[in-house]
């Protein structure tokens, strides 16, 4: 199954086309925007060098944030249409969920990827490894680093631009918290494609009609989001 994965939530675009749980090529691209003046000319650069066109891509992947407002809403529309025209599944994943995937099957500590949310908050979730497979014992967070420490009480490793602001004072209260390198940081387009390959296998399918961003700020909007 030919898999097209987009996530422009972040500072990092990151694209991928996947074979299944194989991935043919992925990039990422730094950008200091929503990304929208340039998302279609590396699209297009892509399938030049994969030699694979949009009609056959099979299964349609977008991470749906929390994280840059326009930046979810470009991607989440993107996807969703290309779902809608090409008649194919689609399915959103939390960027929270692809960049927790970063560290699958290589520690056993639990995982937190934190993103700033600005006003003083983070964007955040907490993660375990159970039967191998990577598993959310959180719900999607809006939190200060305070209350976020305030739920953890054993080893942990942080994920996420969030360290920047907020290593110090994690290990004054967390002294056992270990943190990815910047490489880890970002969602990587090639992992969420297979989220999404083993999410479909499981038949949990969005619609392209109903698929929202995942905002976590109750006054900008509501949230969309399968458990």
């Amino acid at each position: 199954m030919k898999i097209l994965s987009l996530d422009t939530s972040t500072k990092i675009l990151t694209m991928a086309i996947n074979e299944d749980r194989e991935v043919i090529f992925e990039f990422e691209y730094a950008v200091e925007y929503s990304g929208n003046k340039i998302l279609f000319s590396l699209m297009e650069e892509m399938f030049k060098k994969t030699h694979i066109s949009l009609k056959e891509i099979e299964l349609f992947a977008v991470g749906i944030g929390p994280g840059s407002f326009t930046g979810t809403r470009l991607a989440t529309t993107v996807m969703n249409t290309f779902a809608y025209l090409q008649n194919k599944p689609l399915i959103g994943v939390s960027t929270l969920d692809t960049i927790a995937y970063n560290l699958k099957g290589e520690i056993e500590e639990l995982i937190s990827p934190i993103l700033d949310a600005k006003r003083g908050n983070l964007y955040a979730a907490i993660y375990c490894k159970r039967n191998e497979k990577l598993e959310r014992i959180s719900e999607y967070l809006l939190v200060s680093l305070e209350d976020l420490c305030k739920k953890i009480d054993k080893k942990i490793f942080f994920l996420g631009e969030g360290i920047n602001l907020y290593r110090r004072e994690i290990l004054k209260k967390l002294p056992q918290a270990k943190f990815g390198n910047y490489n880890l940081w970002y969602p990587k387009a090639g992992n969420l494609g297979i989220i999404a390959y083993e999410r479909f296998k499981d038949g949990r399918i969005d619609s392209p009609f109903t698929l929202l961003p995942l905002y976590l700020y109750p006054e900008e909007c509501s949230v969309g989001i399968k458990k």
